[in-house]
């Protein structure tokens, strides 16, 4: 499928990367809620000097999963929940939807782009191209869908009544 629609901006990306943020955190403290309650009830506790090797592990399953949730997105549909209720879409320089390794360079490209201070995020907005680093490194672009996700509603089209 070939999308070569107008480049992103700033403003829409971001509010769709905060969708995605809020989306991601939902579900894992979700999960880790959901877990501690199993391992309440089993009454399985740990000794304290395991307290980093958790930290670790939580911080480890937290990346793993974000790392899934946006390289699936990209690569299977070419747009996150975030970006799809913003109307946009990742695509390779020609219109094509990125593939899993591109995806997952992308992903990878976002933490050089949050590194120093959001910089990365930052170059969209001077970029002539509207390009952020993770955009140079995967060799992707963001674009306006013509397709946008669009709620559910109860209402009956005038056409339909």
């Amino acid at each position: 499928m070939s999308d070569r629609g107008t480049t992103a901006g700033f403003v829409s990306r971001f509010l769709a990367f905060v969708i995605d943020v809020v989306i991601v955190s939902i579900v894992l403290a979700a999960s880790a809620w959901f877990l501690g309650r199993v391992g309440a009830m089993l009454r399985l506790t740990a000794p304290g000097w395991l307290d980093p090797a958790k930290s670790w592990l939580s911080g480890t399953i937290a990346f793993l999963a974000a790392a899934a949730y946006f390289t699936i997105g990209w690569s299977a549909f070419g747009q996150t929940f975030g970006k799809a209720f913003m109307g946009l879409r990742v695509t390779t320089p020609a219109g094509a939807q990125p593939g899993v390794g591109r995806s997952a360079l992308r992903f990878l490209g976002y933490l050089v782009s949050a590194l120093p201070l959001y910089l990365g995020f930052a170059w969209i907005l001077i970029d002539s191209r509207r390009l952020g680093w993770h955009d140079h490194i995967a060799r992707t672009r963001v674009v306006y869908s013509r397709k946008r996700w669009t709620p559910v509603t109860s209402e009956v089209p005038a056409a339909r009544r």
